[in-house]
């Protein structure tokens, strides 16, 4: 991955100004759906954890989990309500995550886009000879 993100900053870096419109509009048209999945996850999270202290007087802990064991004595309770709520936050890490795989997934297509138009405007050997690495490279990230 790192080496995915490496690549991706280095082409941002280097994009000329038509690249940069196309990146420009594949982030204009995903990044309020990535940014609110990644606010809505961790607000979520964050209400049933917060929710538990504050407005649930019959329920401990941010789960209804049953446990074989008597969880009324204080540190016992407090280590569970901590477990629970770190591993909300785990889930809601995960979905983020999700986001991320489909930025990278968004990335492969606005290169693949750009490379489509390279295709068309080869005009001899040579700039074909290069799109064709620049196919090659591009199917090692996908």
């Amino acid at each position: 991955i790192r080496a995915l993100i490496n690549e991706m900053e280095e082409f941002i870096k280097n994009a000329k100004p038509y690249e940069r419109m196309v990146l420009e509009r594949y982030v204009k048209k995903c990044s309020f759906l990535h940014v609110s999945i990644t606010i809505i996850n961790y607000m979520t999270t964050s209400f049933g954890v917060l929710g538990t202290l504050f407005l649930l007087d019959d329920q401990r802990f941010p789960t209804s989990a049953v446990y074989p064991f008597p969880t009324d004595y204080w540190p016992i309770m407090y280590l569970i309500y901590i477990h629970q709520s770190f591993v909300g936050f785990q889930c809601s890490v995960g979905a983020t995550i999700d986001c991320q795989a489909a930025l990278f997934m968004w990335y492969v297509g606005a290169r693949f886009e750009l490379l489509v138009e390279e295709f068309q405007s080869v005009t001899d050997p040579r700039s074909l000879d290069e799109s064709i690495k620049n196919h090659q490279k591009l199917l090692e990230l996908a």
